[in-house]
């Protein structure tokens, strides 16, 4: 009888050792959890310290991008002016090589339906008016600084620029309503981000895919300089006093309805440049085509995917480069 007793004693014992044991083993269990929740924390902490410090310095790179030329501030000053004669824009214009000669071309291409071609900085003039005229000369030079920018496709970059002003026009045309001036601007403008990016850190801009779109394309950007180049452009708007009418569509091109009390414009340039980017890539387009990128656009717009094609079709039809 004692032995059963003593038994029964070992072996609760035995037990209540096994238990204390389960519970460490346990307890040690979850400090290996949490010590690996801690590691992975710091990591990310890391992480996202060296992405804000790459931000940083990419954001100090794109301030320190040269000014606009004097003949941009001397344009808006006269578009201020009531009293300046028409012929003293010309002059102006006419001052700068390079800027008149891309007006040139602007006039000529798909942002204006004229019959006859110009041929001189004071005949663009006429055709634009003095506003038109600013917004015009304002994307020459920034289009001259992209076409000097090394590890840039600017060849792509202007087709899809020109290609997304005749997409302006062509939505313009099924939606039965003229576009606003500067919505043709942002539109030229509407991926200058990139350029902002390929000029501050040309050799980083290189490691981005030139497969990749929409939100495949923000993503890769966001991964590899912590900025996307919506935002980018959104710095360098502020670092040459953009107007707020075509900085605002082009820094939510990409997500419209964040473009508050905007979201129609930014909607336009968002269509413009899929429009631009779908020419480009020679992507077909049809009624059964999958629009889920551009979907909000289209519902802000209240446009169907026949009226989109159509835009698109009319952009074909007026697209000169």
């Amino acid at each position: 009888l004692k032995a059963v007793e003593d038994a029964k004693k070992q072996a609760q014992e035995l037990a209540q050792t096994l238990a204390i044991a389960r519970a460490e083993n346990e307890r040690a269990q979850e400090l290996a959890r949490a010590y690996d929740r801690l590691a992975t924390s710091n990591a990310a902490l890391k992480a996202t310290q060296a992405q804000l410090v790459q931000s940083a310095k990419l954001l100090r790179e794109i301030d320190e991008l040269p000014s606009l030329p004097e003949t941009v501030e001397k344009t808006k000053a006269a578009l201020q002016d009531e009293n300046v004669p028409l012929s003293d824009v010309i002059a102006i214009i006419d001052s700068d090589p390079l800027v008149s000669a891309k007006l040139i071309r602007l006039a000529n291409s798909g942002m204006n339906a004229i019959a006859n071609r110009v041929d001189s900085a004071g005949a663009a003039v006429k055709l634009l008016g003095l506003r038109e005229t600013y917004n015009a000369v304002l994307a020459s030079t920034i289009l001259n600084f992209a076409e000097s920018t090394k590890a840039f496709n600017f060849r792509r970059f202007w087709e899809e620029a020109m290609f997304a002003t005749s997409a302006v026009r062509g939505l313009g045309a099924v939606m039965k309503k003229r576009p606003a001036p500067a919505l043709h601007t942002a539109a030229l403008l509407h991926d200058i981000g990139r350029f902002a990016l390929a000029h501050a850190v040309p050799e980083d801009y290189a490691k981005i895919d030139v497969r990749l779109t929409g939100s495949d394309l923000i993503q890769s950007e966001e991964e590899i300089f912590g900025l996307s180049h919506p935002e980018a452009a959104f710095v360098l708007g502020y670092r040459w006093d953009l107007p707020e009418e075509i900085v605002v569509p082009i820094r939510y091109h990409h997500n419209p309805a964040s473009a508050d009390p905007m979201q129609k414009e930014a909607s336009i340039v968002c269509l413009a440049g899929y429009l631009a980017e779908s020419y480009s890539s020679q992507r077909e387009l049809t009624r059964d085509t999958d629009f889920a990128d551009v979907q909000a656009a289209m519902d802000t717009l209240s446009l169907s995917p026949a009226q989109l094609v159509d835009a698109y079709r009319e952009a074909v039809l007026t697209f000169a480069v």
